[in-house]
């Protein structure tokens, strides 16, 4: 459609400066009218600009379509379709440059029964505070993501175990004593090691949470190696 509009628009510029011309063009000595000179000189210009600022339109527009395919409008985190490529990316730069990397899945305990008895726009003020929360308490190099329903996820470039952990409990917390007794967080936590890959780790990560939910739910922890994965 924009490409469409596109072609109109300098089908539209090309024609008036057809205009332009056959209206300066003295058709009885068959030469252009320079008493206009000027005109000459402020219709390419004008042209010129009308071209410019369609160019820059055209750029912002790409890049507002972008971002918002990659961005979760309830939570105005990055969405799912963005967690892989740039999990990807950062398991590639960690690994060139000898960087440590973790990764959280986390998951809302009884969020399902929350939205039931609730009702779906209390349901939804969860979601926008807990893309707050992923906003507030990771860092401005972090990937905080909403990859579907009450699942979140968040990629830690430079982070070790430890460090993860802190800011797994952080979140944890402040979640719960806004909804304690109704809602909590069940987060499962992996460090990137030798031959993980984006697939991998997103399977640990997930496999954590589980272990989390299964134990009770409102709390971390930490994939644990048993040949599984």
């Amino acid at each position: 459609m924009r490409e469409r509009f596109s072609q109109f628009f300098y089908a539209l510029m090309a024609a008036f400066g057809v205009l332009f011309l056959i209206n300066l063009f003295d058709l009885n000595t068959m030469k252009l009218d320079t008493r206009n000179w000027p005109l000459y000189i402020l219709v390419p210009l004008y042209l010129l600009g009308l071209h410019f600022l369609w160019q820059k339109f055209n750029a912002w527009s790409s890049k507002a379509m972008e971002q918002a395919s990659a961005t979760d409008p309830q939570t105005g985190l990055n969405n799912s379709s963005e967690f892989f490529r740039i999990l990807e990316g950062e398991i590639d730069r960690s690994r060139r440059r000898g960087h440590v990397l973790s990764v959280l899945f986390i998951d809302i305990d009884y969020f399902g029964r929350f939205n039931q008895s609730r009702g779906v726009a209390k349901g939804n003020a969860v979601l926008g505070q807990m893309g707050n929360l992923m906003r507030e308490n990771t860092r401005k190099y972090d990937y905080p993501f909403r990859l579907g329903n009450d699942d979140f996820a968040a990629v830690l470039p430079e982070t070790d175990k430890v460090q993860a952990r802190l800011v797994a409990e952080r979140i944890r917390e402040l979640f719960y004593s806004t909804y304690p007794g109704e809602l909590s967080l069940s987060i499962g936590l992996v460090s990137m090691v030798e031959g993980d890959d984006v697939n991998k780790l997103f399977r640990k990560s997930e496999g954590a949470m589980i272990e989390a939910r299964r134990d009770g739910g409102n709390r971390v922890r930490a994939y644990v190696d048993r040949g599984m994965i």
